[in-house]
């Protein structure tokens, strides 16, 4: 038998994070490579998670309605992953 340091209920959780990030890699609001480079460093231990505060204060920048930028509401122009502020779709502000 396997003995397990979680809970179902924590595996459960966990599978749902990870596939509310494959949603997100897959429909563009994430870049794929940031989130493998960090999936690697948890693997590693060498990812330092942020103070609790910090991380709910981050904003993914991400397009709404008429290509505007999520974070500053400029405009993207077309087929550009990079807003008249300089936010890139994907990356992380405060």
């Amino acid at each position: 038998m396997t003995r397990s340091s979680v809970s179902d209920e924590q595996i459960g959780r966990l599978h749902r994070r990870t596939d509310d990030m494959i949603r997100r890699v897959i429909e563009g609001t994430i870049s794929f490579e940031s989130t493998m480079d960090v999936m690697q460093a948890i693997i590693e231990g060498k990812h330092e998670p942020a103070p609790k505060s910090a991380v709910s204060r981050m904003k993914v920048c991400a397009v709404f309605s008429g290509n505007r930028c999520t974070i500053c509401g400029s405009y993207f122009a077309d087929g550009d992953s990079i807003c008249g502020c300089g936010h890139e779709i994907g990356a992380s502000y405060f």
